[in-house]
């Protein structure tokens, strides 16, 4: 149904990316194998589902929700965008100890979770991952 030797690298809005699971209709996984290293987690919404699959490393879904997790709202404001004709909401975030200090999390966890904050990063190139997997696949099909 989906092209892996085709794929891109594309940047997506959080609403979007939260969108995809909310209403998914594939929601699958790939755990670690010789083609790829890590788990690889592939999501289409029904709307989405005839235009393309999306497939994310799942470290880097874990980085995103630890980082809302240990984020404090400082800053908020709403403006009204008259050529869109909506409220656009822009705000500033930092790091806080507050589930270490209710109890929800040990503090060396949220210390090193802290530690990380300012530095998220993708764990590599998944479309090659992705293309080197759907090679092995043709071949074991060609080999059966």
């Amino acid at each position: 149904m989906y092209d892996f030797h085709s794929g891109k690298s594309i940047d997506l809005k959080l609403p979007f990316f939260i969108n995809q699971f909310i209403h998914s209709y594939t929601l699958l996984y790939i755990v670690p194998c010789e083609e790829v290293p890590r788990t690889v987690v592939l999501v289409t919404s029904d709307h989405e589902r005839l235009k393309r699959l999306l497939a994310f490393w799942l470290e880097d879904i874990a980085q995103l929700f630890e980082h809302a997790a240990i984020s404090d709202q400082i800053e908020f404001s709403r403006k009204w965008n008259e050529v869109k004709k909506e409220y656009v909401f822009d705000g500033k975030l930092e790091p806080s100890t507050r589930l270490a200090e209710w109890g929800f999390a040990a503090w060396d966890e949220v210390n090193d979770a802290v530690r990380r904050y300012d530095k998220m990063e993708s764990v590599g190139d998944l479309s090659a991952a992705l293309r080197t997997l759907r090679q092995a696949m043709e071949s074991y099909r060609d080999e059966v």
